[in-house]
């Protein structure tokens, strides 16, 4: 039977084509693999001496960045602390008065003293005064002799300078040493100074007007006032008090009141404005 036989070999034969399929197939990718290893490699480029390169020489390095510490936290400062006050001290006591037993003194409100002279003068026509210092000193020595002498006013008669006196008792005592209320005292006798009178001092005189006569009259170019306090006795219908005697002296020079009808026409002047104390 010849149909089995030939099964066989074509069985073999197709395993013989399957085979040589796959050395063919195994053979294509070796040659593969060995055409790339039997290759000849390109010769190997020679190499071309080059100019050497020119060295630069290396930049300075540069400095390694500077680690700033970070600038110091700025706090505003506190008020600059005061010193705990030191503990407080008894407040002094004020200067005690000049001793009158011992001065007079010159008076401390000796400008307005004489701004007040001059404020009269001139609202009677008379040019200012000057203050003069020794009148000043001669009028508080001689105040404070009156009031050690039972605070009695008694001019001293001298025709070198003309004198104007004030006297003030007070209880219970002050020590106030002013002067100028003295001369507003004084010239508050103008109220009773008559400036029509034909006889102005034969008129006048009278009247107790002295005062204010010296103030204003017009040759007098200097004065100078002194004041002095004493302690004093006061007799009242009730009984003996402590009080101060207060005497304000002032001296003029050239001297006023020259007790003559033409004098008083040459020296004392109508008030040329209204009266002011």
């Amino acid at each position: 039977m010849a149909r089995p036989q030939l099964a066989v070999p074509l069985t073999v034969a197709a395993l013989v084509l399957v085979s040589l399929l796959l050395s063919q197939q195994t053979i294509a990718q070796g040659d593969s693999n060995i055409a790339d290893k039997g290759k000849r490699r390109p010769p190997r480029a020679k190499a071309v001496n080059s100019p050497s390169p020119v060295r630069l020489s290396p930049s300075p390095r540069p400095p390694s960045p500077r680690v700033l510490s970070p600038p110091p936290r700025v706090m505003a400062s506190p008020p600059p602390l005061r010193p705990p006050p030191s503990p407080s001290k008894p407040s002094p006591k004020p200067p005690s008065p000049p001793n009158p037993k011992s001065q007079g003194v010159t008076c401390p409100d000796a400008k307005e003293a004489l701004d007040k002279h001059n404020m009269y003068r001139g609202n009677h026509q008379a040019l200012p005064l000057r203050w003069d210092a020794g009148l000043a000193a001669s009028s508080a020595e001689y105040a404070l002799r009156l009031a050690k002498a039972g605070c009695n006013l008694q001019h001293t008669g001298s025709r070198a300078f003309g004198e104007n006196l004030f006297k003030q008792l007070s209880s219970p005592p002050t020590y106030n040493y002013t002067c100028t209320t003295a001369v507003r005292a004084w010239y508050e006798e103008v109220f009773k100074y008559n400036f029509f009178a034909t006889l102005p001092y034969t008129e006048n005189k009278q009247n107790v007007i002295g005062h204010f006569t010296q103030v204003v009259w017009r040759s007098t170019s200097f004065v100078g006032c002194g004041v002095a306090i004493v302690q004093t006795p006061l007799k009242l219908p009730m009984g003996t008090v402590n009080s101060t005697c207060k005497i304000v002296t002032c001296r003029y020079r050239e001297p006023g009141n020259i007790a003559t009808d033409m004098y008083f026409l040459k020296n004392v002047f109508p008030n040329s404005s209204t009266i002011v104390l």
